[in-house]
């Protein structure tokens, strides 16, 4: 791999500094020419729209689209530069450091690698999939919540609200795109003289606040395995007692 490539990719990447919604990725793949029957290099910006469609459709906008098994561009015969060698993994965490997702030949398949946004700062919104999942939850949201305008703002009222979010957000628990939830809202306070979230000045202006903490799901981004030789004769529970 010549080396000039990946401080080609970082180059254009600092150009475009940092910004969460933005998803970076290099690599050009490999397609026969109708006309020639020659081998060309094209932007792979359509194979990588159809695997973010295919993903959303079978799995959810939460679900990373990149990787082994939602990622695999199909439409392609090759890919330039190719990052995807085991003597290019050192350049290819490097460009992933970057947030410089890549479309790699690797076990002879083509695939998006990386599932990081523009971000420069280390939080979990530097995750694409759980930028998606936040855009998808607003998105969401929206419709049932408009539903409440100018209707009374009181505890019956927050109650209900409440209880109509409640089984979509649940599913999406069950559905693998956050661990858990938690709705911190009045919904369950006895009357308005004990709220927590909201003051009687903003209930009596007509505003209505609720903070949704979500703890997302995270794609796998490392696995290690620690191989340990554990003495002849001895029970592993017992060996692993001694490590």
């Amino acid at each position: 791999m010549d080396n000039k490539d990946k401080q080609g990719i970082l180059v254009q990447r600092e150009a475009l500094g940092d910004n969460k919604y933005q998803y970076i990725c290099g690599g050009y793949g490999k397609v026969l020419d109708p006309i020639t029957n020659q081998s060309i290099d094209i932007n792979p910006i359509g194979d990588i729209f159809a695997a973010i469609s295919a993903s959303d459709r079978n799995y959810g906008e939460w679900y990373s689209f990149a990787g082994p098994n939602r990622g695999l561009l199909d439409g392609l015969m090759g890919v330039t530069p190719n990052f995807g060698a085991p003597a290019s993994y050192k350049d290819l965490d490097e460009l992933a450091n970057k947030q410089v997702n890549m479309v790699i030949n690797r076990s002879g398949s083509i695939k998006l690698w990386g599932n990081f946004t523009g971000q420069y700062k280390n939080d979990q919104e530097r995750f694409v999939n759980i930028l998606r999942l936040i855009m998808f939850l607003k998105k969401s949201l929206r419709p049932t919540l408009e539903n409440f305008l100018e209707e009374p703002n009181d505890i019956p009222t927050w109650k209900r609200l409440y209880y109509t979010v409640k089984p979509f957000l649940d599913s999406l628990v069950t559905n693998r795109a956050m661990y858990s939830y938690e709705w911190q809202g009045d919904q369950n306070a006895t009357s308005l003289s004990n709220l927590k979230v909201n003051n009687l000045t903003d209930v009596g202006n007509g505003k209505y606040k609720v903070n949704l903490m979500v703890k997302a799901t995270p794609s796998i981004q490392e696995i290690n395995v620690n191989i340990i030789l554990a003495p002849t004769g001895v029970e592993f529970e017992v060996a692993s007692e001694l490590v």
